[in-house]
Protein backbone atom coordinates (compact mmCIF):
# COMPACT_ATOMS: atom_id res chain seq x y z
CA UNK A 1 0.00 0.00 0.00
CA UNK A 2 1.27 3.52 -1.30
CA UNK A 3 0.05 6.07 1.22
CA UNK A 4 0.96 10.09 0.32
CA UNK A 5 0.12 12.62 2.63
CA UNK A 6 -1.41 15.88 1.37
CA UNK A 7 1.92 17.79 3.20
CA UNK A 8 4.16 15.65 1.12
CA UNK A 9 2.61 17.91 -1.71
CA UNK A 10 4.28 21.37 -2.27
CA UNK A 11 1.33 23.36 -1.77
CA UNK A 12 1.10 27.49 -1.50
CA UNK A 13 -0.36 29.56 1.75
CA UNK A 14 -3.66 28.67 2.12
CA UNK A 15 -5.75 32.15 1.57
CA UNK A 16 -8.71 33.20 3.26
CA UNK A 17 -12.20 33.24 1.31
CA UNK A 18 -15.76 34.62 3.41
CA UNK A 19 -18.26 32.81 5.37
CA UNK A 20 -19.87 29.78 4.19
CA UNK A 21 -23.50 30.15 3.53
CA UNK A 22 -26.33 27.18 4.43
CA UNK A 23 -26.70 25.13 0.86
CA UNK A 24 -29.87 23.27 -0.26
CA UNK A 25 -29.96 19.26 -0.14
CA UNK A 26 -30.96 17.05 -2.59
CA UNK A 27 -32.16 13.72 -1.54
CA UNK A 28 -33.58 12.25 -5.48
CA UNK A 29 -30.69 10.25 -5.59
CA UNK A 30 -30.90 7.37 -8.21
CA UNK A 31 -30.15 4.07 -8.55
CA UNK A 32 -27.62 3.19 -10.79
CA UNK A 33 -26.07 -0.35 -12.88
CA UNK A 34 -23.07 0.59 -10.27
CA UNK A 35 -25.36 0.61 -6.84
CA UNK A 36 -27.19 -2.29 -7.95
CA UNK A 37 -24.04 -4.58 -8.24
CA UNK A 38 -22.68 -2.87 -5.41
CA UNK A 39 -25.85 -3.40 -3.46
CA UNK A 40 -25.87 0.47 -2.59
CA UNK A 41 -28.87 2.23 -2.27
CA UNK A 42 -29.04 5.30 0.06
CA UNK A 43 -27.38 8.46 -1.33
CA UNK A 44 -24.53 8.14 1.61
CA UNK A 45 -23.61 5.09 0.28
CA UNK A 46 -24.02 5.23 -3.37
CA UNK A 47 -20.50 5.19 -5.82
CA UNK A 48 -21.57 7.30 -8.96
CA UNK A 49 -19.40 6.69 -12.09
CA UNK A 50 -17.66 9.95 -13.31
CA UNK A 51 -15.96 8.34 -15.62
CA UNK A 52 -14.57 4.98 -16.75
CA UNK A 53 -11.87 5.77 -14.51
CA UNK A 54 -13.08 8.12 -12.01
CA UNK A 55 -15.81 7.26 -8.97
CA UNK A 56 -17.51 9.62 -6.68
CA UNK A 57 -18.88 8.61 -3.43
CA UNK A 58 -19.46 9.42 0.38
CA UNK A 59 -17.22 7.44 3.65
CA UNK A 60 -20.01 5.21 4.09
CA UNK A 61 -19.61 3.69 0.75
CA UNK A 62 -15.88 3.48 1.01
CA UNK A 63 -15.17 -0.66 1.83
CA UNK A 64 -11.59 -2.54 1.21
CA UNK A 65 -14.72 -4.91 -0.98
CA UNK A 66 -15.76 -2.32 -2.56
CA UNK A 67 -12.28 -0.95 -3.72
CA UNK A 68 -11.56 -4.00 -4.85
CA UNK A 69 -15.01 -4.72 -6.87
CA UNK A 70 -14.18 -1.42 -8.72
CA UNK A 71 -10.81 -1.92 -9.54
CA UNK A 72 -9.66 0.97 -7.71
CA UNK A 73 -5.97 1.74 -7.67
CA UNK A 74 -5.92 5.08 -5.89
CA UNK A 75 -8.41 6.79 -2.95
CA UNK A 76 -8.08 10.85 -2.44
CA UNK A 77 -9.81 11.21 0.71
CA UNK A 78 -11.01 14.77 0.75
CA UNK A 79 -12.54 15.22 4.63
CA UNK A 80 -10.18 16.50 6.88
CA UNK A 81 -12.34 15.08 10.12
CA UNK A 82 -12.51 12.03 8.43
CA UNK A 83 -9.86 9.14 9.39
CA UNK A 84 -7.99 7.46 6.97
CA UNK A 85 -9.78 5.85 4.29
CA UNK A 86 -9.76 1.92 5.14
CA UNK A 87 -7.54 -0.04 2.09
CA UNK A 88 -7.33 -3.61 1.28
CA UNK A 89 -4.41 -5.16 2.34
CA UNK A 90 -4.03 -7.50 -0.10
CA UNK A 91 -2.85 -4.71 -3.28
CA UNK A 92 -1.23 -1.31 -3.43
CA UNK A 93 -3.43 1.26 -3.85
CA UNK A 94 -2.26 4.96 -3.88
CA UNK A 95 -3.34 7.27 -1.07
CA UNK A 96 -4.07 10.48 -1.25
CA UNK A 97 -5.20 12.53 2.15
CA UNK A 98 -6.44 16.34 0.94
CA UNK A 99 -7.15 17.31 4.71
CA UNK A 100 -10.02 20.77 3.65
CA UNK A 101 -13.04 21.15 5.68
CA UNK A 102 -16.15 21.76 3.81
CA UNK A 103 -16.61 25.65 4.70
CA UNK A 104 -16.68 28.74 1.56
CA UNK A 105 -13.37 29.24 4.15
CA UNK A 106 -11.79 26.80 3.16
CA UNK A 107 -9.14 26.99 0.11
CA UNK A 108 -9.65 24.15 -1.86
CA UNK A 109 -8.59 25.12 -5.56
CA UNK A 110 -4.63 24.88 -3.87
CA UNK A 111 -5.53 21.09 -4.36
CA UNK A 112 -7.49 20.70 -7.49
CA UNK A 113 -4.63 21.38 -9.68
CA UNK A 114 -2.68 18.42 -8.18
CA UNK A 115 -5.92 15.78 -7.51
CA UNK A 116 -6.98 16.13 -11.09
CA UNK A 117 -3.63 15.36 -12.57
CA UNK A 118 -3.24 12.60 -10.12
CA UNK A 119 -6.47 11.35 -11.62
CA UNK A 120 -4.84 11.53 -15.02
CA UNK A 121 -1.92 10.05 -13.80
CA UNK A 122 -3.68 7.25 -12.71
CA UNK A 123 -5.72 6.62 -15.97
CA UNK A 124 -3.19 7.05 -17.98
CA UNK A 125 -1.64 3.77 -16.39
CA UNK A 126 -5.34 1.75 -16.68
CA UNK A 127 -6.17 2.31 -13.19
CA UNK A 128 -8.78 4.24 -11.23
CA UNK A 129 -9.36 6.74 -8.65
CA UNK A 130 -12.16 6.84 -6.24
CA UNK A 131 -12.17 10.45 -4.90
CA UNK A 132 -14.58 10.39 -1.56
CA UNK A 133 -15.67 12.91 1.69
CA UNK A 134 -17.99 12.76 3.89
CA UNK A 135 -20.81 12.36 1.87
CA UNK A 136 -19.81 13.19 -1.83
CA UNK A 137 -21.63 16.32 -1.75
CA UNK A 138 -19.10 18.99 -2.11
CA UNK A 139 -15.75 18.64 -1.30
CA UNK A 140 -15.14 15.58 -3.37
CA UNK A 141 -17.55 16.67 -5.79
CA UNK A 142 -15.93 20.49 -6.21
CA UNK A 143 -12.29 17.97 -7.02
CA UNK A 144 -13.99 15.54 -9.12
CA UNK A 145 -15.23 18.76 -11.35
CA UNK A 146 -11.92 20.06 -11.36
CA UNK A 147 -10.69 16.99 -13.32
CA UNK A 148 -13.68 17.17 -16.04
CA UNK A 149 -12.45 20.74 -17.06
CA UNK A 150 -8.34 20.23 -16.73
CA UNK A 151 -8.21 17.02 -18.32
CA UNK A 152 -11.69 16.31 -19.70
CA UNK A 153 -11.78 20.03 -21.02
CA UNK A 154 -15.62 20.26 -20.00
CA UNK A 155 -16.43 23.72 -19.26
CA UNK A 156 -17.61 24.07 -15.64
CA UNK A 157 -21.68 24.55 -16.60
CA UNK A 158 -21.10 20.91 -18.73
CA UNK A 159 -19.31 19.07 -16.16
CA UNK A 160 -21.73 20.34 -13.31
CA UNK A 161 -24.71 19.15 -15.48
CA UNK A 162 -23.02 16.01 -16.48
CA UNK A 163 -21.77 15.39 -12.63
CA UNK A 164 -25.68 16.15 -11.29
CA UNK A 165 -27.17 14.23 -13.72
CA UNK A 166 -25.04 11.22 -12.77
CA UNK A 167 -24.99 11.87 -9.07
CA UNK A 168 -27.97 14.44 -7.93
CA UNK A 169 -26.96 15.36 -4.90
CA UNK A 170 -23.96 17.15 -5.50
CA UNK A 171 -23.64 20.56 -3.61
CA UNK A 172 -20.49 22.17 -3.72
CA UNK A 173 -20.06 25.05 -1.13
CA UNK A 174 -20.08 28.54 -2.95
CA UNK A 175 -16.80 28.99 -1.98
CA UNK A 176 -15.76 26.08 -4.13
CA UNK A 177 -18.08 27.14 -6.91
CA UNK A 178 -16.17 30.57 -6.50
CA UNK A 179 -12.49 28.74 -7.01
CA UNK A 180 -14.13 26.22 -9.38
CA UNK A 181 -14.97 29.38 -11.93
CA UNK A 182 -11.10 30.53 -11.51
CA UNK A 183 -9.92 27.31 -12.01
CA UNK A 184 -12.06 26.84 -15.19
CA UNK A 185 -10.99 30.81 -16.25
CA UNK A 186 -7.06 29.39 -15.96
CA UNK A 187 -7.10 26.20 -17.66
CA UNK A 188 -10.34 27.15 -20.27
CA UNK A 189 -9.95 31.00 -20.81
CA UNK A 190 -13.41 32.00 -19.75
CA UNK A 191 -16.25 31.25 -17.32
CA UNK A 192 -19.03 29.59 -17.97
CA UNK A 193 -21.31 29.95 -14.58
CA UNK A 194 -21.05 33.13 -13.15
CA UNK A 195 -22.04 33.98 -9.30
CA UNK A 196 -25.21 36.14 -8.90
CA UNK A 197 -27.17 37.04 -6.22
CA UNK A 198 -29.93 35.51 -5.17
CA UNK A 199 -32.82 36.52 -2.59
CA UNK A 200 -34.09 33.03 -0.98
CA UNK A 201 -30.45 32.20 -0.04
CA UNK A 202 -29.85 36.23 0.76
CA UNK A 203 -25.82 36.06 -0.74
CA UNK A 204 -24.58 35.27 -4.24
CA UNK A 205 -24.71 31.91 -5.21
CA UNK A 206 -23.61 29.75 -8.84
CA UNK A 207 -26.16 30.60 -11.76
CA UNK A 208 -26.65 26.74 -12.20
CA UNK A 209 -28.27 26.95 -8.15
CA UNK A 210 -30.88 29.56 -9.15
CA UNK A 211 -33.43 27.09 -10.35
CA UNK A 212 -33.63 24.95 -7.13
CA UNK A 213 -33.36 28.41 -4.60
CA UNK A 214 -35.89 30.14 -6.73
CA UNK A 215 -38.21 26.49 -5.67
CA UNK A 216 -37.14 26.93 -1.89
CA UNK A 217 -38.46 30.80 -2.42
CA UNK A 218 -41.78 29.91 -4.11
CA UNK A 219 -42.15 27.19 -1.38
CA UNK A 220 -41.61 29.39 1.52
CA UNK A 221 -43.87 32.40 -0.04
CA UNK A 222 -46.82 30.05 -0.36
CA UNK A 223 -46.85 28.38 2.97
CA UNK A 224 -46.18 31.46 4.38
CA UNK A 225 -49.09 32.68 2.98
CA UNK A 226 -51.12 29.88 3.40
CA UNK A 227 -50.14 29.03 6.90
CA UNK A 228 -50.75 33.18 8.00
CA UNK A 229 -54.75 32.33 6.73
CA UNK A 230 -54.80 29.70 9.86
Amino acid sequence: MKVVSAEEVKFENERIIPKDIPILANENIQEGPLERRLGVKTPLTSITEVTDSLFLCGAPAVSPQNLRDLGVTCVVNAAAELPDTPLPQDREIAYLKVSVEDKSSSDLLLYMDTVADMIEEVRNAGGKTLVHCVAGISRSASLCLAYLIKHERMPLKKAYAHLKTRRPTIKPNTGFFTQLIEFEIRFLGAATVSMVHNQAAGTHIPDVYEAEYQNMLWYQQHYSRNFGRL
